[in-house]
């Protein structure tokens, strides 16, 4: 029972990261910009629920390096300090990127918890059933 309630905790918490990760980079590649008559605090996303803790909690986030890997370190240091998680960040060279992710996925290493790859990958990852859809989690 034990293993489950850990289990059901990590989904809990991987689908909390992906939503603020998603949350975050939305916010941040808006392109909504303020105008003289708004600042940028009334233009700031207001999170009506009480965000769950997860000190103690270290994930891995494998990433591009540059330039993607920058904005993404920025929203896990973000995700750091809303939930007491920790995120260790693998940026990975272009060239890298897919090769290491492919490899980490087929051999079931589990070295990452979340990955930030192109979208052109996705076949690539879901056919052989490399990912797994946290919508039902939500």
């Amino acid at each position: 029972m034990l293993a489950s309630n850990n289990a059901a905790n990590y989904r809990r918490f991987f689908t909390s990261l992906v939503t603020s990760l998603l949350l975050f980079n939305g916010v941040g590649c808006s392109s909504n910009n303020p105008t003289s008559k708004t600042t940028q605090a009334e233009n700031q996303i207001e999170t009506p629920v009480q965000q769950q803790r997860f000190d103690g909690i270290t994930i891995t986030v494998a990433t591009f390096d540059k330039p993607i890997g920058v904005g993404v370190e920025r929203r896990a240091r973000e995700f750091e300090k809303l939930t007491g998680a920790n995120v260790n960040m693998v940026k990975l060279p272009l060239k890298d990127v897919f090769s290491s992710m492919q490899r980490e996925f087929s051999n079931k290493t589990n070295r990452y918890d979340v990955v930030v790859f192109s979208p052109q990958w996705m076949a690539d990852f879901v056919v052989p059933g490399y990912l797994e859809n946290l919508t039902p989690l939500a």
